[in-house]
């Protein structure tokens, strides 16, 4: 559950489920994903930022507004300070925009 591509697909997914209109299932799985993440990857790490990032689109979607907004903003300005305010994950999540999380195997 701790693996990173475990962590990506898990992030992923939750997009699908908001896509789809499931918000509490969203919210569910992106949540439990960020904390996921933030044991394993620590709290700094670009794609915990972008977890956060989907995890407080969730919160908006699925009615809690207020937290949401404010865990947008916290995520949101970790990840400029991380990536920078011009980097191109940074400034799609500003235009509301989820993240979706990459998966690249080392090269063979």
């Amino acid at each position: 559950a701790e693996h990173g591509y475990t962590l990506c697909a898990a992030n992923n997914l939750a997009n699908d489920l908001a896509l789809a209109h499931d918000h509490a299932g969203a919210r569910r799985l992106s949540t439990e994903t960020l904390n996921i993440s933030r044991s394993s990857r620590g709290l700094d790490h670009p794609y915990t930022l972008l977890c956060a990032v989907n995890a407080a689109f969730d919160l908006i979607a699925d009615g809690e507004t207020e937290r949401g907004r404010e865990d947008l903003a916290a995520a949101v300005a970790a990840l400029s300070a991380r990536l920078g305010p011009e980097h191109p994950e940074t400034l799609d999540v500003r235009r509301g925009v989820r993240a979706e999380c990459d998966i690249e195997p080392p090269p063979t």
